[in-house]
């Protein structure tokens, strides 16, 4: 029971708008085999860092005298620097060079972080940074189970913090993205393809056992309130019910289809 495994280092990019796929680089569908590297991709219009004069391919070299050598050590400076001058040395065509930048701040839940409006480059993971290891039976049983449940608690946490609106709703995928996901997994090897539609299994499989009617979850729900009540549901109110559900997964289904388009337009 051997599996490759990647050292792998989340964080959330500083950016002003929601990444759209923050919920499948948590389930471990995105970054599974890619890495944020300290060069610039892209730059917010209007951002700190836009207006500081950074441009796409520059590649930060310290800040606030702090060596930068991963994305996640610029993340960990910036976010608690709100409306902070951070001294910025970056290097541009073999050029070092500095500039003051002034993070400008967002709210990630009830807390103000700083953002400079910046995105990575993201590239492979090279073969240096896999690490080979194996348990046997019994610990791939207990792993699998353990990592079935963290995925699980992990789907309904995002599932309650959109119905609270703490999360964007653009986090929801359709058929379109996950097609694509399961196509960059299938490129990395067969161990990665398997665990991308092991993740979206258990997602599913999560999904489909809320309390929502057509779902399996509703009709789990429907029998135990038959067994304590001691008496069938009426088919009015269960007729009812179907529509609602129905109402509420076209609804559902059409949200992902409307993000992955939109996804694919821009």
């Amino acid at each position: 029971a051997g599996e490759r495994l990647l050292s792998l280092q989340t964080a959330d990019i500083p950016i002003y708008n929601i990444n759209p796929a923050s919920v499948m680089r948590q389930l471990g569908l995105v970054s599974i085999a890619r890495q944020a590297t300290t060069e610039i991709n892209y730059i917010v219009p209007g951002s700190p860092a836009d207006e500081a004069g950074l441009q796409k391919g520059d590649v930060f070299m310290e800040i606030a005298n702090k060596p930068i050598n991963a994305w996640q050590d610029l993340v960990t400076i910036v976010v608690p620097s709100a409306g902070k001058a951070l001294d910025v040395r970056f290097r541009r065509d073999g050029v070092e060079r500095n500039v003051v930048i002034i993070p400008g701040t967002r709210m990630s839940g009830e807390k103000e972080v700083g953002v400079l409006g910046v995105g990575p480059s993201i590239v492979p993971y090279t073969e240096e940074q896999i690490v080979e290891f194996s348990r046997s039976p019994v610990q791939a049983l207990i792993f699998g189970v353990e990592h079935t449940w963290e995925m699980s608690s992990v789907t309904l946490r995002m599932l309650w913090k959109m119905m609270t609106l703490k999360v964007s709703h653009k986090n929801i995928s359709g058929p379109i993205t996950i097609a694509d996901v399961a196509g960059q997994a299938a490129q990395i090897s067969w161990q990665s393809y398997v665990y991308v539609l092991a993740a979206i299994s258990i997602s599913l499989g999560v999904m489909n056992l809320l309390p929502i009617p057509m779902l399996d979850g509703s009709h789990l729900l429907t029998y135990m309130i038959e067994i304590v009540a001691g008496r069938s549901i009426s088919e009015k109110f269960f007729a009812a019910g179907q529509k609602v559900g129905i109402l509420l997964l076209l609804s559902l289904m059409s949200l992902a289809f409307y993000n992955d388009i939109f996804r694919l337009l821009n």
